[in-house]
């Protein structure tokens, strides 16, 4: 795995600062325990590049996740995210998400549902824009793609 593709795919499914530093001291941490043959130097490496990038630019308060505020705001954001991409890749919710999602106070269920709206319609207008700047020479003909 590559720099990029963990700081886009892994850590980018995690939706704040503290989540994100939270997962990457974790698989820092599983790297470290495993044995010296075991161990992948190239992903320690970057792990503790991206780990020290994350301390110098936000705040150690930032970075943690221990009161209950945060995890709350961190499951609202992670299930309006999900909720909103299945929206936009499936055309609803699905039965997952929306069960997780009733699991939450009421307030924070409304929060929920708000997010997951602005969201899904956010993606769907950059969606809609970038289908519309497809030049007519951008697109395969038809007999390329049998």
């Amino acid at each position: 795995m590559t720099k990029y593709e963990y700081s886009t795919f892994v850590l980018g499914t995690f939706p704040t600062v503290a989540s994100k530093y939270r997962k990457l001291s974790e698989d820092l941490q599983a790297e470290k325990k495993k044995g010296l043959f075991k161990r992948d130097n190239a992903i320690c490496k970057y792990l503790k590049q991206i780990k020290s990038e994350y301390e110098n630019r936000y705040e150690s308060s930032e970075l943690s996740m221990d009161d209950e505020l945060q995890e709350k705001d961190y499951w609202i954001h992670k299930l309006a995210k999900q909720g909103a991409v299945e929206l936009l890749s499936v055309g609803k919710v699905s039965v997952d998400t929306m069960s997780k999602v009733s699991c939450l106070d009421n307030v924070s269920f409304v929060e929920c549902v708000k997010q997951t709206t602005k969201l899904s319609s956010y993606l769907n207008n950059t969606v809609q824009q970038a289908e519309k700047a497809v030049l007519p020479e951008d697109i395969v003909p038809e007999e390329l793609m049998r």
